[in-house]
């Protein structure tokens, strides 16, 4: 019974390390995007918003601009700088927000696999305490009862 409770404890405690590992690189990564937008940023995107001529040559083929019953004009002059500067800004506070939203669930998986982690370990070490224990009682008893060949 000891032996199938070590195996079940661990395999639950790898895999609630490997759990561990996968939540703490994207509670990272997410970090890393909550304070750099710009950095995780898909490069399309990012390239796109550094210029008008890049904004215009992305986005001026969109459907609301080329829909022909009621065809938009695409903005130009400052007005094009302030749309491009403000869909920039929209797209890096979108990713901070979606960053954020990770931060919060991976913190949670971090918290929760810790807790599996630390009442399977305690498990497994209380069950090869009580193993090594009975193995003792056992050598014990079978050596006090044996009786010299002399």
């Amino acid at each position: 019974m000891n032996n199938t409770i070590q195996i079940y404890t661990s395999i639950v405690l790898f895999c609630a390390v490997m759990c561990l590992a996968i939540a703490g690189s994207t509670f990272l990564w997410d970090i890393v995007e909550v304070t750099s937008p710009e950095f995780t940023m898909d490069s399309r995107s990012y390239n796109c918003h550094q210029s008008d001529a890049t904004y215009t040559r992305c986005y001026s083929r969109n459907s609301e601009y080329i829909n022909k019953d009621n065809p938009q004009s695409f903005p130009t002059g400052t007005q094009l700088t302030n749309q491009r500067q403000q869909d920039f800004l929209d797209e890096k506070t979108e990713i901070k927000r979606d960053a954020a939203k990770s931060v919060v669930s991976s913190f949670f998986i971090i918290i929760i696999d810790l807790l599996l982690i630390l009442a399977h370990w305690r498990l497994l070490k209380s069950t090869r305490e009580n193993s090594s224990g009975s193995q003792r009682l056992a050598t014990d008893s079978a050596t006090q009862n044996r009786t010299p060949n002399s």
